[in-house]
């Protein structure tokens, strides 16, 4: 059920993950990868912290509107509206075409958001990069970038049907994996030091909950 215990489980993921380090969620197309990594951010929003989320497949207000649905599906009640606003203001959200994104531009960007003072975030989210395109020497440049800013970052890695493994993914500390059983999608650790009791994704609703 979507509780204090639930939320707590998210921070726990969260905090599993080291600055500088990289963690992933798997899965086939439309499983669940973005709503898994909104819910990531919005617990990390919602302790005052800061999150660069970096689309690469949908633009800015369908991932604003992500945040606004997931938000309202695990808070609902009067003062939901009130804590989203807040909330906002931690949120960064950057949009690429598939085509126009490079991990240079990228990194350019984060500089200027940083260096001016506008946006320094803690936790950078890279949602739809094709792990079958990228080069391991941009993955390696991005990393460079995250451990010098001290940067937790999470990507969603999409699988073929029968796929386990990805490109790459020995650069990651920590992968979950997602996989559909009836009416509920369990959250599963597919590499990692750590252990976590059974979480859960709502095959409808796309909440976590245990």
């Amino acid at each position: 059920m979507i509780n204090e215990a639930s939320n707590s489980k998210l921070k726990e993921i969260v905090d599993a993950l080291g600055k500088g380090q990289f963690g992933a969620v798997t899965a086939q197309p439309g499983v669940g990868k973005t709503a898994f990594l909104v819910q990531l951010a919005i617990n990390v929003l919602l302790q005052g912290k800061k999150v660069l989320h970096v689309s690469i497949k949908d633009p800015v207000n369908k991932v604003h509107l992500w945040y606004r649905e997931m938000f309202a599906r695990r808070f609902p009640g009067e003062k939901r509206h009130e804590m989203g606003e807040d909330i906002i203001n931690h949120r960064f959200i950057m949009a690429f075409k598939e085509q126009d994104f490079h991990q240079e531009r990228l990194m350019d960007r984060l500089e200027e958001l940083t260096v001016q003072g506008i946006f320094i975030p803690e936790i950078l989210i890279i949602d739809g990069l094709n792990f079958a395109m990228i080069e391991r020497e941009a993955l390696l440049a991005i990393k460079g970038m995250a451990e010098k800013r001290e940067l937790k970052t999470w990507f969603s890695v999409p699988l073929a049907r029968g796929e386990a493994h990805f490109p790459h993914e020995d650069l990651f500390s920590l992968i979950f994996h997602l996989y559909p059983e009836g009416n509920r999608i369990p959250v599963t650790i597919a590499k990692g030091q750590h252990s976590f009791s059974p979480l859960y994704l709502d095959a409808t609703t796309m909440v976590m909950e245990i």
